[in-house]
């Protein structure tokens, strides 16, 4: 396991109620319909989504097992358990997350709505982006769940993986784009899209959809430093399914699957405790 690190996972974590007094951003709408985003569809805007609880969600069968609830509850039960002083619960649960998603089936939230709009976007030929705090250590499973739903960005950006270093001097995990989306494995979103941006040598107009608000603001506010035009929609379709996850049967469904887990995996699931 010595190969595994913690990382940043404040991506997952549900986000702080606001302020009783605080006033709406003007920039961003909320809705419970992927279709609004085609309220900003025009010529020159480039469409960045998230993923998780924004357009895909694990299979109904999987109990959410290998979603950002199940990651989170799965966190918080991991750190409450009396492991040895030196022994850091999240590495742990990252390994078994990571060979999760390589056996978890997905599916789109709403597929005919989210691919009109990817459609209709593109073929004002604009750009299309995924923007997920997903690592790099799993971008072949979420690419190949994302074909499997009839998804596939690589005709529009090519197949090549290309390492966007966003001068955090940690280049071994450093967030990756391939096939249209960009990985940023807990590094901050905002960074991984600038990060993009100077890559392509251009300021997008950005329109983006997330089911975290804090994104929304930190992109947009990064986009609109630097001269670009953002706007974004706070996907909250499933806001009380989140609220009601069930962790003990996501666990139960993760014990009938672990022993075709990664052997890392298993041997994270030894040290947590976790009966096999």
């Amino acid at each position: 396991m010595a190969q595994l690190r913690s990382q940043n996972l404040s991506f997952f974590a549900a986000p702080p109620p606001p302020p009783t007094n605080a006033q709406p951003d003007p920039n961003i709408i909320e809705s419970t319909n992927i279709k609004d985003l085609l309220k900003f569809c025009a010529p020159g805007k480039t469409l960045v989504l998230d993923l998780d609880n924004t357009v895909i969600e694990p299979e109904d069968h999987h109990d959410e097992l290998g979603s950002d609830q199940w990651f989170v509850a799965f966190l918080s039960h991991a750190k409450s358990l009396p492991l040895e002083e030196n022994l850091d619960a999240a590495v742990f649960v990252i390994a078994i997350y990571h060979a999760v998603q390589h056996h978890v089936q997905l599916k789109l939230i709403q597929p005919d709505e989210i691919k009109e709009v990817m459609k209709a976007y593109l073929d004002l030929g604009n750009h299309v982006l995924f923007l997920t705090a997903r690592g790099s250590a799993i971008r072949e499973p979420t690419l190949r769940q994302l074909r499997r739903n009839g998804i596939d960005l690589s005709t529009h950006w090519g197949a090549e993986a290309i390492v966007l270093d966003i001068g955090d001097g940690d280049i071994e995990h450093a967030p990756v784009f391939k096939s249209g989306g960009i990985f940023c494995g807990g590094k901050p979103k905002e960074l991984c899209l600038k990060t993009f941006m100077s890559m392509l040598e251009k300021v997008l107009d950005v329109v983006m959809a997330d089911d975290k608000e804090k994104y929304l603001k930190a992109v947009i506010k990064m986009v609109q430093e630097h001269g670009g035009t953002a706007v974004g929609l706070r996907y909250g379709r499933l806001d009380e399914k989140v609220k009601q996850h069930d962790f003990p049967k996501a666990q139960r469904r993760l014990d009938e699957l672990s022993p075709h887990l990664a052997p890392e995996a298993q041997e994270a699931m030894a040290v947590l405790g976790l009966k096999m």
